[in-house]
């Protein structure tokens, strides 16, 4: 079966390379030594219309220019590391040929590229938007991966939901799964634990204050829900600053803070306009796309792209790395204050930390996806 899958996955790579070979748009060439007219190239791209002269060019010469982020010294010298040409670039950056193997742009850390910006004396660009354009660029560059999965459902692209349930008077956690075939959670066997959520205030919080299981076999298929989706970043690897500085792995776990008035089977794996339906429409757009055009997942959520991309790196790893996200229900919906109880929690979620209070906002794109 194996062979099979691998098989079908060679020729589909064969056939795209060779459509994006006739197809592909006359690429700009990036030397080996930038040179003015190299940087004039680009800035005409990212939409800047004044040319630079000579005298105030300095590119460092030698350098391997693999991606964007090898273009973060001198964005910042020119004034050109704002985020709306940060999010041009990051849309922009397959219209190059870079000095790798393929041409193609090397995978890069967003964050890491964030924070060799503000370094030089960029302008902060860890925004929704660019962290977003980054993810786009990232579910091209895992074609592969994601024409593997094309044939889950939308409810086989749905995160697992955790829920704290007491057996022989002590709790523990139970996980449920969505049919494949019907919109319905239903509970697997045996115990299990978020022990994956690298956060552990986190991990300690949500264990603490997580809706229990009210012994009801609809749990968690009812409405009036809200919910954290929480995801362990596989990019972030380079923001070492912020782990020093609070001796955990804060960043690592993303969080995104939704409401499920009608519940999270219907919010998350209905078959009209739920997450899981939006993650399958983008998987099935970026697998067959032959030339990168972000514009077509423009109007997507980044929680949506974010998971998408987790199951395309991880449906053929262990199951432990599979299962690094899912859905958790904080609280109840309801009551006229549903809209107050949302935003409390994306305004800020007070953790403990040792003698320390520290908020995490899941609009702040180095904790959350949330905009």
């Amino acid at each position: 079966m194996a062979n099979i899958e691998n098989s079908v996955s060679e020729r589909y790579r064969r056939k795209r390379n060779a459509v994006r070979e006739i197809d592909a748009p006359s690429l700009l060439n990036i030397s080996k030594n930038l040179t003015v007219e190299d940087y004039n190239a680009l800035r005409r791209k990212l939409e800047i219309n004044v040319q630079l002269g000579h005298n105030n060019f300095r590119s460092q010469g030698n350098e391997k220019y693999k991606s964007p982020r090898n273009f973060v010294s001198i964005l910042a010298a020119h004034g050109d590391a704002n985020r709306e040409k940060v999010k041009k670039l990051f849309a922009t950056q397959y219209e190059f040929k870079w000095r790798t193997e393929t041409g193609h742009p090397d995978q890069f850390s967003f964050y890491g590229f964030c924070q060799d910006l503000k370094n030089v004396g960029g302008e902060n660009v860890m925004t929704y938007d660019t962290r977003k354009a980054h993810v786009i660029s990232r579910l091209y560059h895992a074609q592969e991966k994601l024409h593997k999965i094309r044939h889950l459902t939308h409810r086989q692209l749905c995160p697992p939901v955790y829920v704290r349930t007491a057996v022989d008077k002590r709790w523990t956690w139970k996980k449920w799964i969505c049919n494949r075939d019907r919109s319905v959670f239903e509970v697997t066997d045996g115990e299990t634990d978020i022990n994956w959520i690298t956060n552990v205030p986190l991990r300690n919080y949500i264990t603490k204050y997580s809706v229990q299981n009210d012994h009801r076999a609809i749990f968690p298929n009812r409405g009036n829900h809200l919910y954290w989706a929480v995801l362990e970043e596989d990019d972030y690897e380079e923001n070492q600053s912020m782990h020093a500085a609070h001796g955990n792995n804060f960043g690592i776990t993303q969080v995104y803070v939704g409401k499920a008035m009608n519940g999270i089977k219907n919010r998350w794996v209905a078959n009209t306009t739920s997450h899981c339906k939006k993650m399958e429409l983008s998987r099935n757009v970026m697998y067959n796309m032959m030339n990168y055009n972000q514009n077509t997942l423009e109007g997507q959520q980044l929680v949506d792209l974010r998971f998408l991309l987790h199951k395309a790196d991880t449906h053929h790893q262990e199951r432990q790395e599979r299962d690094r996200c899912g859905l958790f229900i904080m609280g109840r919906q309801g009551y006229g204050d549903e809209e107050n109880v949302e935003r409390r929690n994306i305004e800020g979620i007070r953790l403990q930390l040792k003698r320390n209070v520290w908020n995490l906002t899941p609009t702040n794109m180095k904790f959350g996806m949330n905009r």
